[in-house]
């Protein structure tokens, strides 16, 4: 429909950016503290695997966001490429990062599940933290430094040496 063109054009203009940011020769320093969340759908890109491994190795912490474990629960409904890729950039993810994101329990559980089901690491020593995606913003939405921050999400960046974390979004 007409009204989704504009997201598909941000989408498209972040799938880009995120390639260029991975293939350019000019390099990202990463150093102990810093944190890289992958909130996109970063299963189509493999290339981002270097970085994951490089951020890792120069001390940043790496989590990635999942919304959903559809093409892998509901296999049925994708095609096999898309189950094969999927289910090998989950287990990448699972391999190479420290923590996970999951924009609901429901998918917090499900994880849970293909962790104990695929043996891929152990569900105690992978941290999976819940948040809700969306909101309902209003005119009455308090200003941001009012917030209280859920306990769980403040100590995701408990060891962040910056004074007050930040996300760029």
């Amino acid at each position: 429909p007409r009204a989704a063109r504009p997201l598909v054009r941000k989408a498209l203009y972040l799938s880009r950016f995120l390639l260029n940011l991975v293939t350019s020769t000019k390099r990202i320093c990463f150093k102990p503290g810093d944190i890289l969340i992958l909130i996109d759908a970063t299963w189509g890109t493999p290339e981002m695997l270097p970085l994951i491994k490089r951020a890792r190795r120069e001390g940043a912490r790496v989590g990635f966001v999942l919304y959903d474990l559809i093409p892998i629960l509901f296999s049925q409904y994708v095609t096999t490429e898309l189950r094969r890729t999927f289910h090998n950039w989950a287990k990448n993810m699972l391999l190479l990062c420290d923590f996970a994101l999951c924009i609901s329990k429901n998918t917090r559980t499900d994880l849970m599940k293909y962790i104990s089901t695929t043996q891929v690491r152990s569900n105690s020593d992978f941290p999976i933290y819940t948040f809700r995606l969306g909101a309902m913003f209003t005119t009455d939405t308090p200003a941001l430094d009012t917030v209280n921050v859920r306990e769980d999400l403040r100590d995701l960046f408990q060891n962040s040496l910056q004074p007050k974390p930040y996300l760029i979004v």
